[in-house]
C-alpha cells in the first residue's frame, strides 16, 4: 500500500505504467488531489472505474484523522491529529493580521528528544519520525479546511512544530519537494521555512538541497554557558560550529538567516545579554526574531517584561541588525511557540 501523500508525480507516473495505466493519468490524479482538495477516487470523474479501483486498492489517500480544533481568542486555531499508528501531533493555523492569508506551522515528530528546558514538546521525549505523508497531510489538511470555511489563502509553511527537522531529514527534503511542487501544493520556496536548534552537520546539506527555503536558528543566548542551560544540544554543536555552519550556508545560498532568540525573565534578557548576541554575530547577515516565552506547565520560566524586550531591541537597533518583536499567537490554547504537548493525551 503507497502512502499517496509520500510520493511525487514521477513515483505516480512510474506506479501507474507499471500497472498498465497510461501516463497521463498522473497529471489527471494529482489535479484531483492538490487542486480540487478530492481524495476519494470514485469522485474523480474523469478516471475509468479501472483505476479508481486500482486506487482504492493500493494507496492510503488520508495518514491524519482530526480528533480536535481548538480556537484561540486571535484568531490561531490547533488541529489535534490522530495518525494510523495512534500517535498523535499537532498543527497550528496562524492568520496574517486581516488580510485572508495564512501561515501554518506543522511538525516533523511524535514529540521531541532535544530536552530544551523551555519546550514542552520535548517532555515526554520522541516517539517517532513522521512520515513523508504525514508531513505533507498536514498542509493538504489545512489546504482543505481553509476551502472549505471559505478563510482566504495558504501563504506560507514553516516547519516550526513539533520535533526537529533536521533530525528527519530525509522525510523534510521529500514533503518539501512536494509541497514545493507545482503539480502538488505550489508553495513557493520563498514562503517555506524550516527551523532548527543548530543541528550542524545539515545546515550545509540544506543549503546545498533547498538554496531559495527560508532557514531559521533557534539561539536563545549568544553565551555558550547559558545555551548549555537551556539547550542541552549546545554541548554537542556550540554556538562557534553554528556560526561557522552558518557562514558556509550563506556564502552557499546568499539567503539571509533568521536568528530565533526567547526572551526569558532573568535569564537573556540583560543588556549584557544582547551585547553577547551581538558579539556573537559579528557580521552575519541576519535577521532576530524575539519571542516573548510562553508559559508551559512544568517548567519554571517566565517570558520578560515588555520593557525588557524594547530595551533588549533597541541595543540590536544601535548596530543596525534587524530586529523585530514577535507577537505570541495561540498561547490561550496553548499553540504558541514552546507550547506543543499533546495536552488532549
Amino acid at each position: 500500500m503507497y502512502s499517496f501523500k509520500g510520493i511525487n508525480k514521477s513515483d505516480l507516473t512510474e506506479i501507474l505504467v507499471e500497472n498498465s495505466f497510461p501516463s497521463f493519468r498522473s497529471d489527471q490524479i494529482f489535479n484531483w488531489v492538490y487542486n480540487n482538495l478530492v481524495i476519494k477516487p470514485d469522485l474523480m470523474r474523469n478516471l475509468p472505474g479501472e483505476l479508481q479501483k486500482f486506487l482504492v486498492n493500493n494507496f492510503l489517500m488520508e495518514n491524519l484523522k482530526l480528533i480536535k480544533v481548538n480556537k484561540s481568542r486571535d484568531g490561531t486555531s490547533k488541529f489535534l491529529w490522530e495518525l494510523n499508528d495512534g500517535e498523535r501531533v499537532e498543527t497550528v493555523l496562524i492568520p496574517q493580521s486581516k488580510e485572508e492569508r495564512f501561515t501554518v506551522c506543522i511538525s516533523v515528530q511524535v514529540g521531541c528528544d532535544l530536552g530544551c528546558n523551555f519546550c514542552a514538546t520535548g517532555l515526554n521525549g520522541c516517539k517517532r519520525n513522521l512520515t513523508t505523508a504525514e508531513i505533507v497531510d498536514q498542509v493538504w489538511q489545512i489546504s482543505r479546511y481553509i476551502d472549505k470555511n471559505n478563510l482566504g489563502e495558504l501563504r506560507n509553511v514553516v516547519y516550526m512544530g513539533m520535533g526537529e527537522p533536521f533530525l528527519n531529514y530525509d522525510n523534510l527534503k521529500k514533503s518539501i519537494r512536494i509541497i514545493n511542487s507545482e503539480k502538488a501544493l505550489n508553495i513557493g520556496s520563498r514562503r517555506i521555512t524550516v527551523s532548527t536548534v543548530g543541528i550542524v552537520p545539515k545546515i550545509l546539506e540544506f543549503g546545498r538541497d533547498f538554496d531559495q527555503i527560508g532557514l531559521a536558528v533557534s539561539i536563545h543566548s549568544g553565551d555558550n554557558d547559558k545555551r548549555d542551560k537551556l539547550m542541552p544540544i549546545n554541548k554537542k554543536y556550540d554556538l562557534n560550529a553554528i556560526k561557522s555552519a552558518l557562514k558556509d550556508y550563506y556564502k552557499l545560498t546568499s539567503r539571509r538567516i533568521t536568528i530565533e532568540y526567547l526572551m526569558i525573565s532573568g535569564f537573556n534578557d540583560s543588556i549584557r545579554d544582547a551585547k553577547k548576541l551581538v558579539d556573537w554575530l559579528g557580521n552575519m547577515n541576519v535577521f532576530i526574531n524575539l519571542i516573548p516565552a510562553n508559559p508551559v506547565d512544568g517548567l519554571a520560566h517566565k517570558p520578560s517584561p515588555e520593557n525588557k524586550i524594547k530595551n533588549f531591541k533597541k541595543y540590536l537597533d544601535n548596530f543596525n541588525i534587524p530586529v523585530q518583536i514577535r507577537a505570541s499567537m495561540g498561547e490561550d490554547v496553548t499553540a504558541a511557540c514552546g507550547q506543543l504537548r499533546l495536552r488532549e493525551e
